[in-house]
């Protein structure tokens, strides 16, 4: 799907991780339909030193029609997306401890079915939500530590 957007703005801005400063590039894309009248945004975010993903999100106009999926369907899809993006190793992991919310958000006036679920492993937090169309729509990757931090 992502081979359909064009790349409307790039940057790069500081992160502080351990004391160490890096930088993170953001890409925005955009795809708009051939009339013209439907766009749908997405960004990417990748830590500049190793070049890993730390945030994808992208809003895609659903079909007009709410699928209900059941939980066995987005522990399936969603072990599938661990799998090409991060590894074995984290779908073992995920396995273990995946459990699901799922939401029937409204998105442009149409509501649809998402499942979404976090991930803790290897000191790090992913939160993953997949529409019940099998689309990525949001992918986060946070430090355990920059989460606690934040409680405080």
């Amino acid at each position: 799907m992502l081979k359909q957007f064009e790349i409307v703005g790039y940057s790069k801005q500081p992160m502080t991780n351990d004391g160490q400063i890096r930088g993170i590039w953001s890409v925005s894309m955009l795809y708009k339909s051939n009339s013209g009248m439907e766009k749908t945004h997405a960004e990417l975010q990748f830590d500049s030193t190793t070049g890993t993903l730390l945030h994808y999100i992208c809003r895609l106009f659903p079909a007009a029609k709410v699928k209900s999926q059941n939980q066995s369907f987005y522990k399936q899809k969603t072990s599938a997306v661990i799998k090409q993006l991060l590894g074995d190793e984290y779908v073992k992991q995920f396995e273990k401890a995946g459990e699901f919310n799922i939401t029937e958000p409204r998105y442009n006036k149409v509501k649809r079915q998402v499942g979404q679920t976090y991930l803790n492993y290897n000191r790090e937090q992913f939160h993953i939500k997949i529409d019940s169309d099998c689309r990525l729509e949001d992918f986060h990757r946070v430090p355990i530590k920059h989460l606690q931090k934040a409680v405080r």
